[in-house]
Parts: C-alpha cells; structure tokens; sequence
C-alpha cells in the first residue's frame, strides 16, 4: 500500500510536508513547486525549480497550467497562511497529491 509523505491535516484532503519530505519526494517522482508569494515578494529568492503562482491568481493560473490531477503537488508561502488556502483550493479542484510546506525553508543543499 503506498502512503502518502508528510503528516495529515486534521480534516484536510492535503498533507503538511517538511522541505526533506520534499526532497525525498522529488526522488521518487517528478514534483510541482509551487510558490504561492506575490510576484515581488518571490523575487527576494524561490526554491529550486518552483513556479510563482500568487495566491491573487492561483485559481486562474492552476486552470491555465493544465497540471494532471494526480501530480504531485507541493505548495509554499512566507508564513504558511497563504499556502494552506493553497492547498485548499487545489483539493477543491479535484487534485489527488497536494502538500504543504508551509512557510519558505531553509533549503537543504
């Protein structure tokens, strides 16, 4: 049976990740990074190989990305606040593999 990385939210269909579940994860098959900061605040730096999909146009943005429904996909922000609802969203939308990271990690090298 494969489980899903990452602990589960309390009543969520998503799952809250650390940046090393992350990068196991990112071993075993191909990841979405998303980071769901306003275009400025993304500029000061993003993580490796992440999109910047502010939260203001995430709706929009998801729909017109045409990512499959059962990609794995992780989301991010500065505080965790904005990543949670997030991951709402894309439950909502119909994605299977969502996950949270929370506020920016220190990415390990």
């Amino acid at each position: 049976v494969h489980t899903e990385p990452g602990q589960p939210v309390d009543g969520q269909p998503y799952r809250s990740v650390t940046a090393s579940d992350v990068v196991q994860m990112m071993e075993q098959q191909e990841v979405y990074l998303l980071d769901v900061r306003e275009a400025q605040e993304a500029e000061s730096g993003m993580l490796p190989n992440a999109v910047n999909y502010p939260l203001s146009y995430f709706s929009r943005q998801i729909e017109q990305a045409d990512l499959p429904t059962d990609a794995y996909i992780v989301v991010y922000c500065s505080s965790g606040v904005r990543s949670t609802k997030a991951a709402r969203k894309l439950c909502n939308m119909g994605y299977q593999h969502v996950f949270d990271l929370g506020a920016m990690p220190d990415w390990p090298s």
